[in-house]
């Protein structure tokens, strides 16, 4: 989805390379709390709504990933050939680190039982890891990502009742405060943008925007298709 929306946006819309990768960067990745929103509806398993959570927030993680390296494309601080085995490497880095600091947390907490205290500390810990992946010069979004994939499949099955029942309310409601303020912030950010515009200039941005938006449905709609045909083929050759 980031390739075809740089292509559009480099091709069409006359945005420079740097600057047509960070929009598709920008678009690309699935919303997390969307996702969310949609499983809680379905009731689906527990396991496979951790999985496709984590698999929302990873994609986020990756597209994070390549808009910071198209800024630093932009402002000329990033070249393909030295920092991109670089980016590869803790990408890397980053999934094993937080797979390690997980297991790490599940060893240290596995006599805790006060729920205040458990809450607390699955804060300071997210923000620890964050803190270490970063003095590591690892990814941090891709090491927290991994961190709590991990602790979403273990920590159900090792924690009480009255523990997760006080964790999932005060999570549910940081995550619903945080996503307004997101929210918010954009829509203040947009207003200032598009009171600098001139009349024919928001039109063009419109046309732009609406083509972007065609493009991410077409992009998604042929890869489902793509991806369902080729489990399809091996099935049949295998």
């Amino acid at each position: 989805t980031t390739a075809a929306v740089a292509f559009v946006g480099w091709r069409f819309a006359g945005l420079p390379i740097a600057a047509a990768i960070a929009l598709g960067a920008i678009v690309a990745p699935p919303d997390a709390a969307a996702a969310a929103a949609v499983l809680k509806e379905l009731r689906l398993p527990q396991r496979i709504g951790a999985v496709l959570q984590g698999e929302s927030l990873l994609n986020d993680a990756t597209a994070l990933l390549i808009y910071r390296a198209a800024v630093a494309m932009a402002v000329g601080s990033f070249s393909l050939a030295s920092d991109g085995p670089l980016i590869l490497l803790s990408a890397a880095g980053s999934l094993v680190a937080g797979y390690i600091l997980a297991r790490l947390y599940l060893v240290l907490t596995s006599r805790l039982h006060d729920a205040a205290s458990s809450t607390v500390l699955q804060f300071v810990s997210t923000f620890a890891v964050w803190l270490v992946a970063e003095r590591l010069t690892l990814s941090p979004i891709i090491t927290v990502v991994i961190y709590a994939m991990t602790l979403a499949q273990a920590v159900p099955r090792r924690s009480s009742a009255r523990l997760r029942v006080s964790s999932y309310s005060v999570w549910e409601t940081a995550i619903f405060v945080v996503n307004v303020l997101a929210f918010v912030l954009m829509g203040l950010q947009a207003r200032h943008i598009i009171e600098r515009l001139s009349e024919a200039e928001r039109w063009g941005s419109l046309l732009v925007g609406l083509s972007v938006l065609g493009i991410v449905i077409a992009t998604r709609i042929a890869w489902i298709a793509a991806y369902r045909l080729i489990i399809e083929s091996s099935r049949y050759w295998f």
